[in-house]
This record gives C-alpha cells, sequence and structure tokens, in this order.
C-alpha cells in the first residue's frame, strides 16, 4: 500500500474547507481551536464538558452496542461510564445503507487514530466513538448505494414505504429489504471474502430492525474490535438522559437565534451559509412517528394550528422526552450534553455547518470543541495504477464528462491531428469566400446570400468530416477508450470523488477486513489537511 498526497485544492473541495485545512489565518475566527496544532488537545481536555451522570450514560452506550461487541468497546464504555478523566473523539454519519460510501470508514479511522495519539500523549482514556444520525429524516439521502459491476456502475435502492418525515432511524426493515440485499449480492463480485462480508450484513439487517439499529450493529461488527463505541439520540434512553439539557436549550431560544444568525451573517461575507437558519432548531415527533419542524415567534412554538407556549412544550416533554427532536445546529449540542467530547471529526459540508455554529455554543453556555477534518482518500487499485500510466491525463481530468475525455485522448493519441486539420481547412474555406465577395458582389449582389450559404455548407462538409475522422479514431483506439471508462468510473463514478459513491462494502469485499488495519497503520502519524491516493 503506496500513499500520496494530493492538495484539496486541485480536487472538487469548496474554499471554506481548503482554507480550514490550510488554517489560513481568516477561517480562524468561525471555530475555537486550531485542529493540527497539539495545544489545542491540551487546552480543550481541560474544558471540556463533563458527563454528569456516567452510570446513565452506560444504559444509553449499552442499549445501542449490545452485550455481544468486542472486549475492547466494552472496555471503553466502562471507562466513559466510571472514569471522570475520559474524553470521547466522536464522529457521525447518516444512516446509509449497509454501512454507506467509504467516507464513513475513513470518519472512523480518523477518529480511531486521533484517539490513540491523543490518549497516549496526554495520559488519559480517549475513546473513539461512531455517532448515528439516527434523528434525520431525509430518507432519499440514505436509501442508495453504489457499486461497480464490469464495466457499469449499480445502484441499490430501497423503496420508501413510511409516512415521509418519520427519522429514518425508527424506520423498521420490511419486505423491501429484500431486493436491495440481493442487488447488492449481485453486484459483489466472488471472493474469498465475500461470505464473510454478507454474513455482517445478514445479522445486521434482520427483518423488523430498525435502520438505526441494523446500521449500528455493521459499524459496531467491523470497528468494535478497535475499540469504537457507537451512540444515538432517538432511544428512550438517550432521551430521557437529554431531558434536561433540551430544556435548558429551549429557554435559550431566542439569544441562541441571535447569535447563530448573527454568525451565519459573517460567515457569508467571506463564505457561505451551509443551512438556513431559523428561530426554532426543534421538530416534533407527531402521534404518528413523522418529525414536524416547529416555528417559534413571540414565546409560542406552532406547527399547522397547533400552538404551545414555552412552559406548555416543557411539560410534553417531561411527559415524553422523544417528543421534540432537534435539528441540525441542536445535534451536535446535544452530543456534547451527552459525552465528554474532545474533538469531532467531520466531512467538508459538517465542518461548514460548524463555522456557522462557534457563537451558538457560546450562547447556550458550551464550547465548541475541536472540529477535525476527516482522513479524505482515492483508493486505486493495482489494474487502475497501471491504466493511470499508460493514459495521459492526471487525476482530476477524470472528473469531465466522459465524451470529453475520449476526445482529448484521440486529440492527443493520434497521429493525425484531427482538430487541427478541420481547423486549418475551415479556414482556408473562409478566407477562400472572402477573397471573391467583392468581384461577385460587382457581378451580381443578388448572389451574396448564395455564396454565405455555399461558404457555410462547405464548412459543415468539413465539420462532417472531422465527426466520421473521429469516429474511426474511436473504432481504432477502442481498447484505450474502454480503460477511460474504467479508470473515470473507479475513481470518479458519476463524476463524484470516489469517496462519496463507492460503497464500503465494495472494498470489503474485495480486499477483506484487514484492509481497515492497513488503512488505519498507513494513515496514523499522517495529518488529514491532504486528500490520498492510497495504491493497494
Amino acid at each position: 500500500m503506496k500513499l500520496k498526497p494530493v492538495d484539496f485544492q486541485n480536487l472538487p473541495f469548496g474554499k471554506l474547507f481548503c482554507d480550514y485545512t490550510s488554517q489560513l489565518p481568516q477561517i480562524n475566527e468561525f471555530f475555537e481551536f486550531d485542529p493540527f496544532e497539539p495545544g489545542s488537545f491540551d487546552r480543550r481536555i481541560e474544558q471540556r464538558s463533563s458527563t454528569r451522570n456516567r452510570s446513565a450514560l452506560k444504559d444509553v452506550l449499552m442499549a445501542y452496542n449490545g452485550d455481544d461487541i468486542h472486549p475492547a468497546a466494552k472496555a471503553n464504555i466502562q471507562h466513559l461510564t466510571e472514569d471522570e478523566s475520559s474524553s470521547a473523539l466522536i464522529t457521525g454519519q447518516q444512516l446509509t445503507i449497509v454501512g454507506g460510501p467509504l467516507f464513513t470508514v475513513y470518519k472512523i479511522i480518523t477518529a480511531i487514530s486521533v484517539a490513540r495519539r491523543e490518549q497516549e500523549r496526554l495520559g488519559k482514556v480517549v475513546v473513539p466513538v461512531f455517532w448515528l444520525a439516527d434523528e434525520d429524516h431525509d430518507f432519499p439521502e440514505i436509501a442508495k448505494i453504489g457499486l461497480p459491476k464490469g464495466n457499469d456502475w449499480l445502484t441499490a435502492e430501497l423503496a420508501e414505504s413510511h409516512e415521509p418525515g418519520t427519522p429514518a432511524g425508527s424506520i423498521k426493515l420490511d419486505e423491501n429489504w429484500d431486493p436491495v440485499y440481493e442487488a447488492i449480492n449481485a453486484a459483489l463480485n466472488d471472493s474469498d471474502f465475500k461470505e464473510e462480508v454478507m454474513q455482517k450484513v445478514t445479522s445486521a439487517y434482520t427483518s423488523g430492525q430498525t435502520h438505526g439499529l441494523a446500521f449500528a450493529r455493521l459499524i459496531s461488527s467491523l470497528f468494535s474490535r478497535f475499540g469504537l463505541v457507537v451512540i444515538g439520540s432517538v432511544l428512550p434512553q438517550a432521551r430521557k438522559f437529554l431531558k434536561d439539557d433540551i430544556i435548558k436549550l429551549l429557554g435559550k431560544t431566542e439569544v441562541m437565534h441571535e447569535a447563530l444568525e448573527t454568525q451565519s451573517q459573517k460567515l457569508e461575507r467571506q463564505y457561505h451559509r451551509q443551512a438556513s437558519v431559523s428561530a426554532s432548531n426543534w421538530f416534533m415527533i407527531d402521534d404518528s412517528g413523522t418529525r414536524r419542524k416547529l416555528s417559534y415567534d413571540d414565546g409560542i412554538w406552532s406547527y399547522d394550528n397547533n400552538k404551545w407556549t414555552t412552559p406548555e412544550l416543557i411539560e410534553l416533554l417531561e411527559q415524553n422526552p422523544n417528543w421534540l427532536s432537534p435539528n441540525v445546529f441542536m445535534r451536535p449540542l446535544l452530543q456534547d450534553c451527552l459525552l465528554p467530547t474532545l474533538a469531532y471529526v467531520g466531512g467538508p459540508g459538517e465542518i461548514a455547518y460548524y463555522a456557522q455554529m462557534k457563537t451558538l455554543y457560546e450562547a447556550a453556555g458550551m464550547q465548541m470543541p475541536i472540529i477535525l477534518p476527516r482522513f479524505s482518500a482515492t483508493i486505486i487499485e493495482s489494474n487502475i495504477a497501471r491504466n493511470l500510466d499508460e493514459l495521459p491525463f492526471s487525476l482530476t481530468d477524470y472528473s469531465q464528462r466522459i465524451e470529453d475525455l475520449e476526445k482529448q485522448y484521440i486529440e492527443k493519441s493520434n497521429k493525425l491531428d484531427i482538430q487541427s486539420l478541420a481547423n486549418e481547412w475551415i479556414n482556408k474555406l473562409g478566407e477562400l469566400a472572402d477573397s471573391h465577395t467583392e468581384q461577385i458582389e460587382a457581378f451580381d449582389t443578388s448572389l451574396l446570400g448564395t455564396l454565405v450559404r455555399t461558404k457555410q455548407d462547405q464548412i459543415n462538409a468539413v465539420n462532417n468530416l472531422r465527426q466520421k475522422l473521429i469516429r474511426s479514431a474511436k473504432n481504432q483506439e477502442e481498447v484505450q477508450l474502454k480503460r477511460i471508462q474504467k479508470v473515470q468510473l473507479m475513481l470518479f463514478p458519476n463524476r463524484n470523488l470516489q469517496e462519496r459513491e463507492l460503497a464500503s462494502l465494495y472494498v470489503l469485499n474485495k480486499y477483506g477486513e484487514t484492509i481497515l488495519d492497513e488503512l488505519l497503520s498507513q494513515l496514523e502519524g499522517r495529518s488529514p489537511n491532504s486528500h490520498y491516493l492510497i495504491e493497494l
């Protein structure tokens, strides 16, 4: 396995993320800590929140992790629930089916790697934690996964059979899961590891299981041996734990809204706001289990024709802690109320969310944790590496349309410079027609239109010849063009970064779980301030 760093600036990453990973001065006012400075961890370890009731936290952790996790994860649960000096190094993700694309793996590996490093450096237990976004309701975002099959890209997608707005983590697996499983099974090539990989999927995704716990079981089966602990906020044990924190945050609604909007406006002057801001940062879960956006205006909370004062809302929350659900800005605050957070590992989108939130944390009487960018990488398999060496393109070229890549290749590789030939021919036709314009005009002005049409007809004929020459060249270069298609399919599927599209199951199926150990070994000690090309 070989690693080569690539600057984020050379890949399709946003300006805010590039500035953050470079720690440019203008980005610092939106964050509390420099994630690449060891002193940040020294300061945060002293200032992090302390879980007020660690025995209650154990109930939450066991509800999500179960009894059959690896002893390393069990030991870390014990540390978090009994050792007041312990901290959590958290990452998280939406509940994308079967573990999601590769960036989920990179997030977890970052959290494990940095937790190990800081535990050794600080001399205090640092536990890697995976936070399930089990209250998110955007089902279409989590319901599909992509896999290559030969020269095609296959997408397995779960049909929506529930009420719109239902939190994805609460949706139970039903008969719609079977065709998805079959599609994934068919897309994965036979290998020495396929039976083991599919067994893990089968064990996690059982009929009647919720998507939240299915995702949690799969992640645990892969990473609990590294000490990873899984947690979320939707289960009753978590809601009971967080009830008093939610009540406190409700009481600060107006001051937090002002802080969030002020910071977002400041951010917009240099970058962009990742999410819109409203006076309410809460949803309610109605009797049907649907997550409905609450509005807030002058002390009154409402949706449709239903209205409550803040005390009335709190009374309902006392009766049922699961009645309220946080939005994207409240979720990190609840995460830090539940756990003694040292740092959070996020992708470009999450870092953009956090850039809006520094003053929100302050208004809530809290401190934003260290925000670490996750590792970002493109895996290059040996057959793809050979093709890359033979083809005249750089990595980033493969994000273009395949038609444009094919055209460029033919123009670069063909002995006949088709484009130059066509351009020269067309220019000469134009010059020849223009040189006779005065003569024809003097002879019969009514024929000038015919001259123009004749000129255009001749140009069209040359362009037609050019297209035929290109098709002929394509036929002659068919093998190489197929290689270009294959390289693009594997490195930029759907013209997107591989890590955002390729299911992690593909890599596990082909190389086995030991690929996780290798990735961790190779990335440990490296900084996530560059994208990495990983040659296998």
